[in-house]
């Protein structure tokens, strides 16, 4: 109801326009009421259930009325900062608030209203100056952004929100699949860090003049941290590289990818000890966001073989699943080169089976299985010789998946992908196909 109404009478009701200016002092009121009440949950409970409807009230109307939002620009920016981005300010905070929060700042950043104005010329003559409230907008934001503002907001977001926290690294060591499940799917709505990514995501993409620089010295920063470094050194490390792997394409220009994977990327892989398999995991990860960005043709067969090493068994499961999924990504790009990947190819085949089989989780196998299925579609007749062992499980997999819908279905998107690439020669595979279409095609079922 306050959001319909203030939409229809800021301009005439100044009530309404102090309501909601008073509601960001009432915020850190209530954040710092809600720290001397710590040790009574009840209370607590409610003053949290206070702050999240002030947020949410605030929110609600930039998101709804962006131009009547514009007089309050000024203090949104100096609250989220005030909270997200200094040590006091980051003592009053809990997840809930934190992620309103930065939502908050994501909706003033890419909010389209308040981008700067274009300089057009207008052949017919027509007067294209923007409304004022866009260039209090725009002034509001230059502002508050301000070179270091930038720098230091950039490097808060990925060195203290972007360190996986206690309970991912357990769950990393004792349910891998979980693990990367949450990580891809989550929702930057209700997760804190999958919206930690976007707005550092928002704000590299708004200003990347200021901030691709900035992300490069924080990889030069912790370039030379090794697994003997303590936790938190290779936490901050894992976190950067994540960050590199966010911004591949704002990075272009600004990183030299070629001469970073040969001086360091590989001989990262080859490290051993346990505790740097977390930083390990990264750069897999990262190989796959930037092989359809920056890497040369010349390294193609460089990386194939370092993504099919990782796939052998004796690596964790978390490795030889990122490393199945950034296989997936370099064998899935126009610059795929069939002859480079064909001496791995037997190999990949068979670990990624292998793989297969240590799945338990439906959405890991999905994945595994949609890995198959682009590299069969990339060789094309060239996988023949390894159609034995592709199929080798299949109809085990398919009865164990009689229960899950979307697995059956992504196995005969496999199928449909084998059947393509051999042509006429998959008349072999009958009497694995028919019973499958009989069955898929059974209206019955």
């Amino acid at each position: 109801v306050l959001d319909n109404l203030f939409g229809i009478y800021v301009c005439y009701c100044p009530l309404l326009q102090t309501f909601i200016s008073d509601t960001f002092p009432e915020i850190r009121f209530l954040a710092g009421i809600r720290l001397k009440v710590l040790e009574v949950p009840a209370i607590v409970e409610l003053v949290e259930k206070l702050i999240s409807v002030h947020l949410k009230t605030v929110t609600d109307v930039q998101t709804h009325h962006p131009i009547n939002f514009v007089p309050f620009i000024t203090q949104s920016l100096e609250l989220v900062g005030y909270l997200l981005f200094t040590d006091e300010g980051n003592g009053k905070l809990f997840e809930k608030f934190a992620l309103q929060s930065l939502n908050l700042l994501r909706c003033v950043i890419k909010c389209e209203e308040y981008k700067p104005p274009v300089t057009m010329t207008s052949a017919l003559k027509i007067d294209i100056t923007p409304p004022p409230q866009v260039l209090e907008a725009c002034q509001a934001k230059t502002a508050f952004f301000s070179a270091n503002v930038l720098c230091d907001m950039c490097r808060k977001l990925v060195t203290h929100y972007m360190i996986l926290s206690k309970t991912e690294l357990i769950q990393w060591e004792e349910d891998p699949e979980e693990f990367l499940k949450e990580e891809a799917e989550s929702s930057y709505e209700y997760s804190l860090q999958e919206c930690v990514q976007v707005v550092f995501l928002t704000l590299l993409n708004e200003y990347r003049l200021n901030l691709a620089p900035t992300v490069v010295s924080m990889l030069e920063a912790v370039q030379n941290t090794t697994a003997s470094a303590d936790e938190r050194s290779l936490l901050i490390k894992e976190a950067v590289y994540k960050a590199a792997g966010l911004a591949a394409h704002d990075l272009y220009d600004a990183l030299d990818f070629d001469a970073w994977f040969t001086s360091h990327l590989i001989g990262e892989l080859s490290v051993t000890e346990q505790r740097y398999e977390i930083v390990r995991r990264r750069v897999i990860w990262l190989l796959g966001n930037w092989v359809s960005v920056k890497l040369s043709f010349d390294l193609l067969p460089t990386l194939y073989k370092l993504l099919v090493t990782l796939l052998d068994p004796q690596e964790k499961l978390a490795i030889r699943l990122t490393a199945a999924e950034s296989l997936k990504s370099a064998v899935d790009e126009l610059s795929f080169d069939e002859a480079a990947f064909s001496p791995y190819l037997s190999d990949a085949v068979t670990r990624l089976q292998q793989l297969l089989a240590d799945s338990k989780e439906p959405r890991t196998r999905m994945v595994v299985i949609s890995v198959m299925s682009v590299i069969i579609d990339a060789v094309k007749q060239g996988i023949r010789p390894h159609v034995g062992v592709l199929v080798h499980q299949l109809p085990q997999l398919w009865m164990e998946a009689s229960s899950e819908g979307i697995v059956q279905g992504v196995i005969i998107d496999m199928l449909t992908q084998l059947v393509r690439s051999l042509g006429y020669l998959s008349a072999e595979l009958h009497a694995l196909l028919l019973p499958i279409i009989q069955m898929a095609t059974d209206v019955t079922k």
